[in-house]
């Protein structure tokens, strides 16, 4: 009979849960610090009009999502560097044309977000996933100590 235990230690077991669950557990906090931070430092606004919007198909966990991506021409060309912004994937379909808010920073215009592409406060999923395989790493290892 095939046991996991006669090819890997269980020590490297607990260990690889932990180092997942630690991994999840920062990389959603960072997120969600970082785009609640975000949303706060891009207080100004300008105008600008989708020159080109593309749909992308996304496959997550086997299900099937469709997001679009703008490139937007900002009016007011003095306030950034780049003549064409790039919108992050989001649900709403832009349609050539359309005029949409530009929020960014005004000390640094190159941190910017377009409208109906507001960034999110990062996925708790994470989060809460990594905490999970966190307390189950250390349950496995406590049952591990008491059993040895």
């Amino acid at each position: 009979m095939f046991r996991i235990r006669d090819y890997y230690h269980p020590m490297w077991i607990v260990a690889l849960v932990l180092y997942i669950g630690l991994i999840l557990l920062g990389h959603g906090t960072y997120d969600y610090i970082n785009g609640d931070k975000m949303a706060d430092i891009c207080s100004s606004v300008a105008t600008g009009v989708v020159v080109n919007s593309e749909k992308h198909t996304i496959i997550e966990y086997e299900t099937r999502y469709i997001a679009y991506v703008a490139t937007v021409e900002p009016k007011d060309s003095s306030i950034f560097s780049s003549s064409r912004l790039r919108s992050t994937e989001t649900d709403y379909a832009y349609q050539n044309g359309e005029t949409v808010l530009i929020h960014y920073d005004p000390s640094d215009p190159s941190t910017y977000y377009i409208q109906y592409a507001e960034p999110t406060a990062g996925n708790l999923t994470q989060v809460v996933i990594g905490a999970v395989l966190i307390f189950l790493g250390l349950g496995f290892f406590a049952m591990y100590k008491k059993i040895k």
